[in-house]
């Protein structure tokens, strides 16, 4: 069906007069340029304010680079909680770290860290008074800090980078507390 629908559209585009195909042009252009992270990281940070989505992949390898420096020094099997999906992956998928977790949306689904690790590396958005409902010990290890004035939701909302000892419970018994919709 779908290519009966474009094979009509096109028929319709190519009656139009130039005027409405430069209007459509012009459009399209504006669209890639508002929507995907195509321009320098200076302009994307200016046109946040319209559109913040495009910002969100700008300056991950250097997100990546810093868990992972502060991961180093962790016990072995230390799993990491993010606060949302885009760090979880972000950590999964450029900076191939294993045992990484995060209770946002559905990446909620696929569950906390299996056992009781009394060390967890916790990345995100979060207060250490939060953080202190899960876990007896919580010390901030440095905010997320990225260049050239990239603002992204990680620097905007914060990001710091916690150790987190002692847990108050399992993992089980927590999650249902760290899980949440946004």
């Amino acid at each position: 069906m779908l290519a009966v629908l474009f094979a009509a559209g096109a028929v319709r585009i190519g009656k139009l007069s130039k005027g409405w195909l430069t209007a459509v042009a012009v459009t399209a252009v504006m669209a890639l340029f508002l929507t995907l992270p195509v321009l320098p990281p200076s302009v994307q940070t200016t046109l946040r304010a319209v559109d913040p989505e495009p910002m969100e992949t700008y300056g991950w390898p250097e997100f990546v680079d810093q868990v992972r420096q502060v991961e180093q020094t962790m016990p072995p099997g230390t799993p990491i909680f993010t606060s949302n999906y885009g760090e979880a992956g972000a950590l999964t998928i450029l900076g191939g770290l294993p045992d990484v977790y995060s209770g946002q949306n559905s990446y909620g689904d696929w569950g906390p860290p299996p056992g009781t690790s009394q060390t967890v590396l916790v990345v995100g958005a979060f207060k250490a008074e939060q953080l202190r409902q899960g876990w007896q010990r919580v010390q901030a290890i440095a905010p997320i800090t990225l260049p050239d004035g990239i603002k992204n939701d990680e620097v905007v909302w914060r990001t710091t980078i916690f150790r987190c000892d002692g847990p108050r419970g399992s993992w089980a018994q927590m999650w249902p507390k760290l899980r949440h919709l946004s």
